[in-house]
């Protein structure tokens, strides 16, 4: 398997999805309880197999099968609208490599805490880290986000392996059971937030007591924002921007560095340019 760079996580809450159920807190279905053991078989047997091997196993099943699944169609749909010069041939063949990355992390799950992200010569490429130890220095905190691009899992480990305070938003899979089985191959390596209605105020109390935050910024979240995107209109979670808003205000109120508060006070000062982003402010603020 070929080195992947670091992909930082994860995801949104009331800006982030507070309209979002909390699966977690139904009962299991019959069906959620014939998936989770179908996937808990699945992930025994990645378990048993070296990383390199259950990584191209993995891929290789879901390239198999991912391109005749119905979601698939979604996907052929909007690369063609994003790459309209793209032929079928070369839309199935990114639609297979997307299966593929698909299958490799979800085989990847039990290895995860096996992976050293900054091991010299390891599978893991890592670029731009001063930047980090120069805000964990100056006692800034981060949020940093990315998509699901590559194993993004990786963004959270590294940030734990680092020595750093992560908290990640995460949306809960529908499926409660196969959410526990995730959430114990991630470990305790810090603090996941489900999104939802209390998602917000948590991301602000972690970033309040010095944790950097993470989020994966690239899903489609139905009461967002409308944003252009490939030249159309995507709705988008404005939770990096609400988020970015709040830290901004509170450096203007903590003090730590005067420079960044007095930059901070000068934006903070202007009115917000997006009404949907403002609004959510003062309910993030409290």
């Amino acid at each position: 398997m070929s080195a992947r760079p670091v992909a930082p996580l994860v995801l949104s809450a009331t800006a982030m999805g507070a309209a979002w159920p909390k699966p977690t807190a139904k009962a299991p279905r019959f069906a959620d309880r014939l998936e989770a053991r179908a996937a808990a078989s699945l992930f025994a047997g990645f378990k048993f197999l070296p990383l390199d091997c259950a990584s191209a196993l993995g891929g290789a099943l879901a390239r198999r099968i991912g391109p005749f699944l119905g979601v698939s169609k979604h996907a052929r749909r909007n690369i063609s609208r994003a790459f309209p010069e793209l032929s079928d041939t070369e839309i199935a063949r990114v639609v297979a490599d997307m299966w593929d990355n698909l299958g490799r992390v979800a085989a990847e799950y039990p290895h995860l805490m096996k992976i050293r992200v900054f091991e010299p010569g390891g599978r893991v490429e890592t670029h731009g880290f001063e930047h980090v130890d120069r805000a964990v220095a100056a006692g800034r905190r981060m949020i940093v986000f990315s998509g699901h691009i590559a194993n993004w899992e990786i963004g959270m480990l590294a940030g734990a392996q680092h020595g750093i305070s992560v908290a990640q938003i995460y949306r809960a899979l529908n499926n409660p059971l196969m959410d526990r089985i995730i959430a114990r191959f991630r470990g305790d390596r810090g603090e996941f937030i489900p999104k939802g209605a209390i998602a917000a105020r948590r991301a602000i109390a972690a970033l309040r007591r010095g944790t950097h935050l993470g989020l994966l910024a690239d899903q489609k979240m139905n009461d967002g924002i409308p944003v252009p995107f490939f030249g159309r209109l995507a709705m988008t979670a404005p939770a990096l921007a609400v988020l970015r808003c709040a830290l901004t205000a509170m450096c203007c109120r903590s003090g730590l560095n005067d420079s960044i508060a007095r930059a901070s006070a000068s934006r903070s000062s202007r009115r917000c340019p997006c009404p949907a982003v403002a609004s959510l402010m003062p309910t993030l603020q409290r």
